[in-house]
C-alpha cells in the first residue's frame, strides 16, 4: 500500500512539473513572443490530443517565422485536426515552411509539385534539399530520374542518388539501392535499412537467410530478422514467424 502511494504521489508530482512547464512556456510564448516556446507548447498538445490549442499555439509560432511550426501546423491542415481540413492551406503553409528555411518543408513542396505533375519546380527544390544533403530530398530526386518525369530516364542518375540517400540514413533510400543489385551486396543494403528500422529491410535479410541465396543458410538468423519485420509492423513477415 506504502509502495502505491509512493508511485501515485510521484506521478502526481511530474504531472504538476508538467504542467508548470507548459504554463511558463504559453508565457514566453505570447508574452515574450518566443516562436521555440510556442512549437513546444504546440507540438506538446499535439501529443496530448488537444488539436485545437496545438493549432493555436503553431500558428503564433509560423507567424513569429518559425519555419518548423508552418511545417507542423500544415499537417494539422490536410488531416483537419483541430482546424477544418484545407489542401490549399496545407500547401501555403509548407511553402512558408521552406521560405524560412525549414528543409523539410522544402523537400514536402518539391514531393507536390511532383504530384501536381510540375517537374520543373520539383527537380529544382528537390535537388537544393539534396545539395543540403536531405535523404528524403535525394529519394524523392532519384524517383524523379528513375521513372523519367521531366527528364530523360537515367537509372545511373536515380542510384547515385538513392546511394546518397541511404548514405543519409534514409531508409527508403537504401531499399532503393539495393533493387539495384543482387546477393551479397543487395544484402548489405538491406541490412543498412534495416538497422534504420525498415520493416522491408528486415523482411529481405530474413528471407536471404531463411533462403540461403548467396549466403549460407541460416533459419536461427532468418526468424531474428523476421522477428524484427514484424514488430515493425510487416505482416508478412508476422506470418513467416508462424511457419517455423
Amino acid at each position: 500500500m506504502r509502495y502505491i502511494l509512493l508511485v501515485f504521489s510521484f506521478l502526481l508530482l511530474v504531472e504538476f512539473s508538467f504542467a508548470i512547464e507548459i504554463r511558463y512556456s504559453e508565457e514566453k510564448c505570447y508574452k515574450g513572443k518566443n516562436s521555440k516556446a510556442c512549437l513546444s507548447v504546440g507540438e506538446w498538445y499535439y501529443k496530448l490530443k488537444k488539436y485545437e490549442k496545438s493549432a493555436k499555439y503553431l500558428e503564433r509560432a509560423c507567424n513569429l517565422k518559425n519555419g518548423e511550426a508552418c511545417f507542423r501546423l500544415s499537417k494539422l491542415y490536410l488531416y483537419g485536426e483541430g482546424v477544418e481540413g484545407d489542401f490549399d492551406k496545407t500547401f501555403e503553409l509548407v511553402k512558408k515552411s521552406c521560405r524560412l528555411n525549414y528543409i523539410e518543408g522544402c523537400v514536402e513542396e518539391g514531393v507536390i509539385y511532383k504530384i501536381e505533375g510540375k517537374f520543373n519546380k520539383a527537380i529544382s527544390i528537390l535537388n537544393k534539399t539534396c545539395k543540403l544533403n536531405n535523404g528524403r530530398g535525394c529519394n524523392e530526386l532519384g524517383d524523379i530520374y528513375f521513372i523519367g518525369l521531366g527528364v530523360d530516364k537515367n537509372e545511373e542518375k536515380a542510384k547515385e542518388l538513392y546511394h546518397k540517400a541511404c548514405k543519409l540514413k534514409y531508409s527508403y533510400g537504401c531499399l532503393n539501392e539495393a533493387n539495384f543489385y543482387s546477393g551479397k551486396k543487395a544484402l548489405e543494403i538491406y541490412k543498412k535499412a534495416c538497422n534504420l528500422n525498415n520493416n522491408r529491410g528486415c523482411y529481405q535479410v530474413g528471407y536471404f537467410y531463411e533462403k540461403g541465396n548467396y549466403i549460407q543458410k541460416d533459419i536461427k538468423k532468418a526468424k531474428t530478422f523476421y522477428k524484427k519485420a514484424c514488430d515493425l509492423g510487416h505482416e508478412k513477415a508476422c506470418t513467416k514467424l508462424k511457419m517455423f
